[in-house]
This record gives structure tokens, C-alpha cells and sequence, in this order.
């Protein structure tokens, strides 16, 4: 992690200081989330317009967000967590579809990807390891 950043975690356990996303709204750089759009749509499949992809991060109350219809926010939001670990249902089946690790989407490209592309698009989408150890650290 870059020191200079601050950890900011989403409820699902993204890091949203790495989010390319959330970077690219900030600096209203247009480019950066067609960029985005075309290498997550290579990488998951899913088509966005760059305009669909402005995010201002899912734990503050208002502003843009990639996924307007996360089932994972408001769960967290009503329980009043910070993440889904803080729930004694954790990880439920809404939380397991948005697990994202690299070796099953190599498996599903059917190819390697390359690090600098899994490092900006990929690796900060890697909650379930992220939330276990966090998880690990509330138990004790």
C-alpha cells in the first residue's frame, strides 16, 4: 500500500483507495474510466459506458457508484456495519458473488494475466482474504 494513502474499505471488503474507479471520478478524468470500462469488460465480461463507471465510494451517503444496485450496502448500512464481517451471517451468499480472485478469473480468460493489469483492475476487488483476516482480528 502506498503510504500515503489511507485503507479506505467498502462494505464488501474492496479497497476503494485503489479503485481505479474512485481515482479516475476524482480527477474527473474521463479517459482513465474508459480505460476502466474496456479492461474490466476483457477481465469480467460486463460492458459499462465510462459516464457508468464515475464512483464516489459506496460507504459515503451520497454520490455516484458503480453498482447502483448492490444487495451489499444497504444489508451493511441497516445493520450499521462497517463490513460484512461484523455479521454473524458472514459470508453470505450476496457477499460470496462478489468475491473476485485471480486465479479464477485467469481460469475463466483461459489465460494469465499480466501483473500490472492485475495489480490496477483486479487485486483491489480481492476481499475474501481481506475480510478474513479482518475477521480473524475480531474473534480474538
Amino acid at each position: 500500500m502506498n503510504k500515503e494513502n489511507k485503507e479506505l474499505l467498502s462494505y464488501c471488503g474492496y479497497r476503494c483507495d485503489l479503485c481505479p474507479a474512485l481515482q479516475a471520478t476524482q480527477k474527473n478524468d474521463l479517459d482513465a474510466l474508459s480505460k476502466l470500462g474496456k479492461e474490466w469488460e476483457q477481465l469480467f465480461g460486463f460492458h459499462k459506458e465510462p459516464e457508468q463507471l464515475e464512483c464516489d465510494g459506496c460507504t459515503r451517503s451520497s454520490g455516484r457508484r458503480v453498482e447502483k444496485n448492490c444487495p451489499v450496502r444497504p444489508c451493511c448500512m441497516k445493520k450499521g456495519f462497517k463490513t460484512c464481517v461484523e455479521c454473524s451471517e458472514y459470508p453470505c451468499d450476496h457477499l460470496r458473488k462478489r468475491f473476485v480472485d485471480r486465479t479464477e478469473v485467469e481460469k475463466e480468460l483461459g489465460r494469465r494475466i499480466p501483473d500490472e493489469i492485475y495489480v490496477k483492475y483486479v487485486q483491489p476487488f480481492e476481499s475474501k482474504a481481506r475480510l478474513d483476516k479482518i475477521s480473524k482480528k475480531l474473534s480474538k
